[in-house]
Parts: C-alpha cells; sequence; structure tokens
C-alpha cells in the first residue's frame, strides 16, 4: 500500500515537473521572440567568392603539395590569412590572429624542406600537417593568445602556454592562425559574448552559427580555415558543424588530453562527458586529425586504423522519437536523409538495417539538466547573480543586464529545475540506457541519429528551444563517439546534420559510415557567395 502510494506521488510529482518546465519554454520562447525579432527582418550579408585554388584542396593535398616542393607553405598560409580578413567583418568569427608570426613559421617551413637529403616518407610520417594551416577554438590554450572563453571578466587573459592537443598539431607541423570565437564560459548553444559579439552563419547571416565552437565552423564553412579543432560538452562540435555544413567528430570518452580549456573541471561528470574534436571541411581531412590529436595509449583501444568491412556493419535507426521530450521531432528532410543513408548502406554496402527504440527510463529531458547542474567546479558567470535571473531577465529588456541573454535563460531553467527536485536515480537510468544501447550496437553496429532537428535557428532561437540538443547530449551523457555528417541542403538552402554513433571506443566504425555518407551526398556544399 505505502509503495503504491509512493509510486502515484512520484507519478504526479513528474508530471507537475514536465507542465511546470513546458510552460517555463512557453514563457522563455515568448521573451526570446521579442528579444531577437530584429533578426528577422534583416537582410542576409554574403561571404565573397573564393578564387584562390588554395583554398579547396584538402590538408592531405596541401601537406603532400607543400612537402613535395609544388606549393610553398607560405602561400598557403598568405591566402588563408586573405580569405579570413575578406569574411570576418561578415562573419565576426576571430577573437585573435597571429598571422605575422605564422608567415613567419611557413618560411621557415619552406626553407627547410630546400635541404637535399630529406627522407620525404620520413617527413609525411614525422609531420604529416607540415606547413597547412589551422585554427583553434579559443577555450583552447594556444600560448601568447587570447584565453577567455568569451568571459567578460577574464577580457585580456592570454594563454602562456599551448593546451596538450595544440602541442601535438605543432608536433606534426601546422602552423596556427587565429582563436576563434565561442561564447562566455561556452555555456550555449548561440556564439555570443560580450567582448567580441555576435557569430553569424556563412549560409545565411540572420542565423546562429550554433555554439559554442561557432566561430570555428563558420570560418572552416565559408572557405577562411580548413581544419581546426573546438571542444564539446553537450554538443558543441556536432551542432555548429551542423549548422554550418561541414564535418564534427565527438569522440569516446577520455581518449584525448583535454588540459588547456577554459572553463574546466576535475568533476568525473564533466570529465566523462566533456572532450576536445576535430572539424574539417573534408571528410578525408577527419582520419588525418584523429591520428595526431587522439592520446597514443589509447590509439590501440579504438583501433583507429583497423579496417573496416561494411557487410558486417549492423545500421540502427529509430521511427520513435517520443524519448526526447521537448526537443522538437526532426524535420521531414532530415527523416528523408536518413532513410536515404539505410537504403544505400543496405543496398550498395550490403549493411544489415534494423529499426530500434531507445529505452523510455527516465524523462531524457531532466537526464541532461541534472547531470549538467550537478558538475561541480566549473566557473559559473551566474555565480554572483544567485537568485536573480528573473531580475536579470527584465533588465535585458531595457539593454542594462551585464550577462548575456542566454545565460539568463540557462539560469532560470536551472533555478526551476533545482526548485522541482528529481525524483529520479539519474545515474541508474543513463546506466540502463547505456547498457541496453552498446548491448544493441555491439562491436559491429552503429546508429543514425538527427545531429539537430532542425537547420540552423536565426539567432536567439536556440534559447528558446534548448532542449533540441538533447540528440547531442545524450552522445556526451553516454560517453559514445558521434560523427556529424552532413547531409546536404534543406529548401531554404540551409545545411542539414546526421550523426553516426557507435558503442564506445568504436570510432572507427562512425568515421567508415562517414565516408559512405560523404560519397552518397557529396560533403561541404558551398554558403551561397557574392559576385
Amino acid at each position: 500500500m505505502r509503495k503504491c502510494f509512493l509510486l502515484q506521488m512520484t507519478s504526479f510529482v513528474k508530471k507537475g515537473s514536465f507542465l511546470a518546465l513546458a510552460l517555463l519554454l512557453k514563457i522563455l520562447k515568448i521573451f526570446c521572440q521579442f528579444y531577437f525579432i530584429k533578426f528577422y527582418f534583416k537582410k542576409p550579408k554574403r561571404c565573397p567568392t573564393i578564387t584562390n585554388p588554395l583554398l579547396l584542396k584538402t590538408a592531405s593535398q596541401l601537406s603532400e603539395e607543400i612537402r613535395n616542393r609544388k606549393i610553398s607553405s607560405e602561400s598557403v598560409v598568405r591566402a588563408y590569412i586573405s580569405r579570413v580578413k575578406n569574411v570576418n567583418p561578415i562573419l565576426n568569427a576571430v577573437m585573435e590572429d597571429r598571422f605575422e608570426i605564422a608567415i613567419q613559421e611557413a618560411k621557415l617551413v619552406d626553407i627547410s624542406l630546400m635541404a637535399t637529403n630529406l627522407n620525404l616518407n620520413e617527413v609525411k610520417n614525422n609531420s604529416p600537417l607540415l606547413g597547412v594551416p589551422i585554427t583553434i577554438k579559443e577555450s583552447i590554450a594556444v600560448e601568447n593568445l587570447s584565453n577567455t572563453g568569451g568571459a567578460t571578466g577574464l577580457k585580456g587573459v592570454k594563454a602562456t602556454e599551448d593546451a596538450d592537443v595544440v602541442k601535438l598539431l605543432r608536433i606534426s607541423g601546422a602552423i596556427v592562425l587565429l582563436v576563434s570565437t565561442t561564447p562566455e564560459y561556452c555555456v550555449s548553444l548561440e556564439t555570443y559574448n560580450k567582448i567580441s559579439g555576435t557569430t553569424y552563419n556563412p549560409y545565411d547571416t540572420r542565423r546562429t552559427a550554433g555554439g559554442s565552437s561557432g566561430g570555428e565552423a563558420a570560418l572552416i564553412s565559408s572557405g577562411a580555415s580548413l581544419i581546426g579543432i573546438g571542444s564539446d560538452l553537450i554538443g558543441s562540435v556536432r551542432l555548429p558543424a551542423c549548422f554550418c555544413g561541414i564535418w564534427g567528430h565527438k569522440f569516446s570518452r577520455e581518449i584525448v588530453s583535454t588540459r588547456g580549456h577554459i572553463p574546466t573541471s576535475e568533476d568525473a561528470t564533466f570529465k566523462s562527458m566533456f572532450t576536445f574534436g576535430p572539424l574539417t571541411r573534408y571528410y578525408t581531412d577527419l582520419p588525418l586529425l584523429f591520428n595526431i590529436i587522439v592520446e597514443k595509449n589509447s590509439k590501440s583501444a579504438i583501433s583507429l586504423n583497423s579496417p573496416v568491412d561494411l557487410k558486417n556493419v549492423k545500421v540502427c535507426f529509430l521511427k520513435d522519437y517520443s524519448v526526447f521530450r521537448f526537443c522538437r521531432k526532426p524535420e521531414p528532410e532530415i527523416l528523408f536523409a536518413i532513410n536515404k543513408i539505410v537504403k544505400h548502406l543496405e543496398c550498395t554496402c550490403m549493411c544489415k538495417p534494423e529499426l530500434i527504440k531507445l529505452p523510455k527510463t527516465g524523462g531524457y529531458s531532466f537526464l541532461y539538466m541534472e547531470k549538467l547542474g550537478s558538475i561541480k567546479g566549473v566557473e559559473d558567470i551566474l555565480e554572483n547573480y544567485s537568485g536573480n535571473y528573473f531580475k536579470e531577465l527584465l533588465l535585458h529588456l531595457i539593454g542594462k543586464s551585464h550577462i548575456t541573454f542566454t545565460h539568463t535563460c540557462l539560469g532560470i531553467l536551472n533555478c526551476v529545475y533545482r526548485c522541482l527536485g528529481s525524483t529520479d536515480n539519474s545515474d541508474e537510468h543513463v546506466n540502463t540506457i547505456r547498457n541496453q544501447l552498446q548491448d544493441t550496437l555491439g562491436s559491429n553496429g552503429v546508429l543514425l541519429l538527427p545531429t539537430h532537428p532542425t537547420a540552423a535557428n536565426f539567432h536567439g532561437g536556440v534559447t528558446s528551444k534548448l532542449y533540441d540538443y538533447g540528440y547531442t547530449a545524450i552522445i556526451n551523457i553516454l560517453g559514445l563517439p558521434a560523427t556529424q555528417c552532413p547531409v546536404g541542403l534543406n529548401s531554404a538552402g540551409l545545411p542539414l546534420g546526421v550523426q553516426v554513433i557507435s558503442a564506445t571506443c568504436n570510432d572507427r566504425l562512425t568515421l567508415r559510415v562517414a565516408e559512405e555518407i560523404d560519397k552518397l551526398f557529396g560533403g561541404w556544399i558551398p554558403p551561397p557567395f557574392s559576385e
């Protein structure tokens, strides 16, 4: 009797929590539409056409031609610098550059390649990115460059040394051009901060480039960068890559060093969810970056370079997306793309398709909030405004708030969620979902899932639809690898994306299936350029 009563009370509290959250989201949506309405009526700006053919080569092609002295590293670096200067006034994606130093480094590469006794195979193995320019998200430390995570309280702070990942890239011969924009403390899916302002999507500047690696994605998609590194806690590599029509990858948990990031935490939940990840314009550069930045002791664990026989790969997909409560249902064009991939893999590659259902244990939307809210030790811009989030919301309407609008909304949601409390054991639910999905995928299965239910929102739209990140966030919570794949444009000319997900440490499976998706859809489609 008592147990039955407790179950009924638990169900009642959960229903009340869902209703309260649904009402709050509707209120925030109204505020967001009012606050960001200016973007709806602006005429989109376009980046200039790419005219230099060097900007259309893959990193692999550039490194080979530089090694063989068919082109100079200096010419490549100068080409990208010129392109950045042309597009950044439109996209606003650069926090700080090191152009002059990069040119000097490129000259040294060219001089070193003039030696007559060079073993080019040895150079390729030791320095696979020799002379190739790269860009880095500003929250990742690059020595002597801005390293604020977009937080006004850290304005002017410079990194004193490179992050581990940046060190590995320099050893590989890559030349860092700049650090790109990120939202405050990277806690937003919209790239905006009060130091540099808003970053714009090259396909439609009225729309978001995503976050928190939005600066990287915008530069790469517009031809102002070729390859870059971002960070991902709830989808911060994959969502910008999706919105900007490029490739992005979230690694299996803890196989890449994340030392040198702002913000950071020693919290176990943070470490299990957070990772760095590559963003590339061309698929072929993903495996190249993988081999460079994955920790040495992890390479054997993920067997990255082991061949994958697609005939043995099981391709799982969903028909029911109701477990992603509060997330919008994927648009028909995205579902069509997933079905097209399944048919291609089945008919052309002899893969085995399987329709599956995700476990409905717990509320997925609440799991995201509970896991994020439980992280300790991460710098929080709202810590000095505890209990005043609603006041900050009103201050935004008159332009008086000193914190970003997105952080205010997140603070309100977190505050309300904490007041509602949780009646569930989130760790138990996460383990249930992880175990069932790991068992379903096994050592040879992948799951196709939308990266986001729609194409890029208008600026501010992400804030009013915060739970749409659920399709990416659940992968971080489970610690699984996922590759974001561009799958063409929608009827409005905006990029769409699909994730390929596998069991832990099977990153090579997601890469191999992504390669087939590249063949099917053609990868990156340039945004509309001006004449």
